[in-house]
Formats: structure tokens, C-alpha cells, sequence
């Protein structure tokens, strides 16, 4: 979860650093599967979806294929080590408490930072994207060992404060493809982001940020992603085609209050026999609602249709309960459904009910239904206030 000084940091400075945020052997993973793709495109084109960007200035003593590659973008969709990340409930908790609760992964790339190869000049991720709301939000998983010898990030702190700045045309010979650059802003208090593999920089889109070359002997690898607000829209006349966007989390979250104790609504809640007694949603459970326990959870839509779902109940306590569903494989579907609650008097209670939907599929099974699963909800709720204001 986000903590304090990570959400002051992101408002003052732009951006903060997750030390050991991924393990070294998944890096390492990462790493083996680009290698695998730079190989199967020859260096160059098409692997599947993904797109390998080969290096502009060539190296002189290239190996194999990767060894001329700068970037592979379109990853997070069809690649399970990619998509692994973008998953993770620890990324998305991180990214939901900067940005919102339903997220979008819209770009994905693995960065070979080849012995000699260049750096990227000063600029602004949002230059790059021309969307109708901003902040996006950038994910730098250090692969490798980032230091000043192999050209590790430097970042402006503060400077996400800043409007989008014009940005022109880099001018060295053998720069990328897409290298762009801000000139007309001092970087004097610039500040040298060395990391270890495994370390996670989150960072502004507006955030000023370049790398510079690579003068070591060894590889300075990076993958990196870039979330958005769920709903976010692509102005760009002609938007680019390394972008795949993705859903990989939506919240249906509403809310009540019930003029009740609190211990009275979660008596309630999970008390499965009496829900066909008020739950208009969901109609029947079998199976007893406690910590650790499985239940099958019978849901009625507004077509009154039933479906019985199985739940896992991964705790009941006093402030409130939380329960997972899904497909099989989770990394698929998943649903994870909690009733918060908070007492706000004696005899009066708020309930947070809210679900976080994740996985391959929720572009498909939940973004379609969001309207439907909200009303759901909200007649669940309307439900219990008025059986527990009723007795």
C-alpha cells in the first residue's frame, strides 16, 4: 500500500523509489524472455505482437541479435513475466493511491542498454501523450544494476509542477528513434537515481527525466510501464502503435449509511441463511460465512437470472468482511469484494462495498457490465439498510 511519505514525495518531488520491490530472479526472468524475443525477431520487427526497436548507432561487437536492440514494446498483454507485473496487487495498490482505484496499462517496453549505446535527453513522458487528463503514471523496474557508469536516470525533482515544455528533435548522430528534448529549462538541480535490481522508481508523466550513456562494459537493463486513469482518451491524431491499452483493474465501489450498530450490519452480513430475508442480489449462500471458509454465493441479476459463484472468505472482523471469487486461473479474472465499516456513531453505521476486478479478461467480462454490477450493488445495499434498521 502507499505510504505517507511515498504520497508526499509523488506531490513534492515527482516521484519516489521502492527499494527490493521486485525479486532478482524475476528480473532475471525479464531479461531472459527479451533476449528470447530480440532472438526470434532477429533484432529487429515483429516477435508475435511485440515490437523490437534496434538500436540507431550499431555496435560494433554485437554477439547476437540483442546486442543491437534498444527497446521491445508490447509486453504486458500477451507475455505471462510482463503481464505477471502489471497484475501484481502490490503494483496496482501503489498505482490506484496516485492516480485512482481503475487503471489502464497503455504502454509497455523493455529497455537494452547496450555497452556504447545512448542516452535519452531531458523530457517529459507526457509529451508523448497527447490524452484528455493527465497524470499518467511510470513504472522503472531496475533489471540491472543502474549506476552513473552504464547511465542511470537522472530526474528534476519538482519539476512535474511544470507545464508540458516544447520539445525538439535530438540532434547527435546515431540518436533513437523518438528521442526528443527539452532545451529551454535549467537542469542544474538535477538529481542521479543509482538503483539495484529489483528497485521500482515510480514517477510523474510531467516529471523532467533523462539517462545518459552507457560508457560501462555490461548491460544497464530497465523494464518499464505506464498506467493511466481508467476511461483516459488518446487525442492524438495518429496515436502510436507501441500503445496497447489494456484494462487491468476496474473498482465498482458504492457506499450507504444504515442507522444501525455496527456490530448489527456485520451480524448481518454474515449470517448467510438469513440473506434470502433482504438481499435482492445475492440470493442464496451455502456454506458459513467466517475467515478461511468457502462459500458458494448464488447472485441474482436484474434479469433475474441466478449464478452460483464460489467464494473464497479471506476474513470477517469487526470492520467489516472481504471475500474472493473468479475464474481458475486468477490471473484471468478475479474478483476481490469487501464490505468496509465504519462506525460513525453508537447507532450509525457506513458501509464501503466495493470490488476490485483484475486480470486478462476484465476488458471483456466486467467493463461492459459496470453500470449492471453497480446497481447490483446498490440494491444489495438498500437491502441490508433496511433490514437492519427493520428489527
Amino acid at each position: 500500500m502507499l505510504t505517507s511519505q511515498q504520497r508526499d514525495a509523488w506531490k513534492r518531488d515527482g516521484f519516489f523509489i521502492v527499494p527490493g520491490f521486485e525479486s532478482p530472479a524475476q528480473c532475471k526472468a525479464m531479461h531472459a524472455r527479451a533476449v528470447e524475443l530480440a532472438r526470434e525477431a532477429g533484432g529487429a520487427g515483429m516477435a508475435g505482437r511485440a515490437i523490437v526497436q534496434p538500436e540507431t548507432k550499431a555496435s560494433s561487437d554485437s554477439r547476437g541479435p540483442e546486442d543491437g536492440v534498444s527497446k521491445i514494446f508490447k509486453l504486458h498483454r500477451d507475455e505471462p513475466v510482463y503481464r505477471g507485473f502489471i497484475q501484481d496487487e502490490r503494483v496496482l495498490d501503489l498505482a490506484a493511491g496516485l492516480i485512482g482505484p481503475s487503471l489502464d496499462c497503455f504502454l509497455s517496453q523493455f529497455i537494452f542498454k547496450n555497452p556504447g549505446a545512448l542516452g535519452q535527453p531531458w523530457h517529459q513522458d507526457a509529451f508523448y501523450f497527447r490524452f484528455d487528463r493527465t497524470p499518467q503514471l511510470g513504472l522503472w523496474l531496475a533489471v540491472t544494476e543502474a549506476t552513473r557508469e552504464n547511465g542511470c536516470l537522472q530526474v528534476l525533482p519538482g519539476s512535474h509542477r511544470e507545464r508540458v515544455h516544447a520539445h525538439r528533435t535530438d540532434r547527435r548522430p546515431g540518436a533513437n528513434l523518438g528521442y526528443l528534448e527539452i532545451v529551454d529549462h535549467d537542469m542544474s538541480a538535477s538529481a542521479v537515481v543509482e538503483m539495484k535490481p529489483g528497485d521500482l522508481l515510480v514517477f510523474h508523466s510531467q516529471l523532467m527525466h533523462r539517462s545518459t550513456d552507457n560508457g560501462s562494459s555490461g548491460l544497464r537493463a530497465a523494464m518499464v510501464y505506464h498506467l493511466a486513469e481508467a476511461g483516459t482518451v488518446d487525442r492524438d491524431e495518429k496515436p502510436a502503435p507501441i500503445n496497447d491499452w489494456m484494462p487491468v483493474r476496474r473498482r465498482i465501489e458504492t457506499r450507504i449509511e444504515i442507522a444501525a450498530p455496527r456490530a448489527r450490519v456485520l451480524e448481518v452480513l454474515v449470517d448467510g441463511a438469513r440473506y434470502p430475508d433482504w438481499n435482492p442480489y445475492l440470493v442464496k449462500i451455502v456454506g458459513a460465512i467466517k475467515s478461511g471458509g468457502r462459500i458458494l454465493a448464488h447472485s441474482r441479476g436484474a434479469d433475474g437470472q441466478e449464478l452460483p459463484i464460489p467464494v473464497e472468505v479471506l476474513r470477517v472482523d469487526e470492520a467489516g468482511m472481504r471475500w474472493q471469487g473468479g475464474l481458475p486461473d486468477r490471473t484471468q479474472f478475479k474478483g476481490d469484494h469487501f464490505f468496509a465499516l465504519e462506525a460513525l456513531a453508537p447507532d450509525r453505521t457506513r458501509l464501503r462495498h466495493y470490488e476490485n476486478f483484475t486480470g486478462t479478461l476484465v476488458g471483456d467480462i466486467i467493463v461492459p457490465r459496470e453500470v449492471e454490477i453497480r446497481e447490483n450493488f446498490e440494491r444489495m445495499n438498500a437491502g441490508l439498510r433496511a433490514f437492519c434498521e427493520n428489527r
